[in-house]
């Protein structure tokens, strides 16, 4: 089992340089389109703040798991700054808006270009990224796992330097 957590721990932290080149290179700076048709907002717009960019489909189960958990994570770690960017592969935006109305999920869903989800190259889901103040791939993770929450917690919090306390006590 310990053998199992050190390789597990192994390949989170050199997944970044295999996907983007050995040197932490910054996430592209692409456009993210709202599923609701309001303003384009740019990756870039986020400098000095954590972000999550994560990758979910509406027919995708471990998605309809994790999307929720994020959503709670962001509102609980608001002191922090942390944004999240839900990116829908769905082959229609009406199919990610529909399914956030019947799930009851509030948060703002966007999509990129078939251009830029190539180059990012997003190979299964849900996928989610977890990107520093700099926009640098800080953690990517493949797949749903209860764990994730809690390591991005955990990653966030080290990046803003609180605690979940004073975090949680923030405005």
């Amino acid at each position: 089992m310990k053998r199992f957590v050190f390789l597990a721990a192994v390949v989170f932290v050199m997944l970044p340089s295999l996907l983007w080149g050995g040197d932490r290179t910054p996430f592209p700076n692409v456009e993210f389109h709202p599923l609701d048709g309001q303003d384009s907002v740019m990756l870039e717009d986020f400098r000095g703040r954590p972000v999550l960019v994560a990758f979910w489909a509406s027919w995708c189960g471990p998605c309809r798991v994790e999307l929720p958990e994020l959503v709670e994570l962001t509102h609980e770690l608001k002191g922090s700054g942390l944004v999240l960017l839900a990116v829908n592969v769905d082959s229609s935006a009406a199919a990610g808006q529909r399914f956030l109305e019947r799930a009851g999920i509030e948060l703002s869903a966007f999509r990129l270009s078939d251009q830029e989800q190539r180059m990012i190259g997003i190979r299964s889901l849900p996928t989610t990224i977890l990107l520093d103040g700099e926009g640098l791939a800080a953690q990517i993770y493949t797949g749903y796992s209860a764990s994730v929450i809690e390591s991005i917690r955990l990653l966030v919090q080290g990046m803003s330097g609180t605690d979940s306390d004073s975090i949680e006590e923030s405005p």
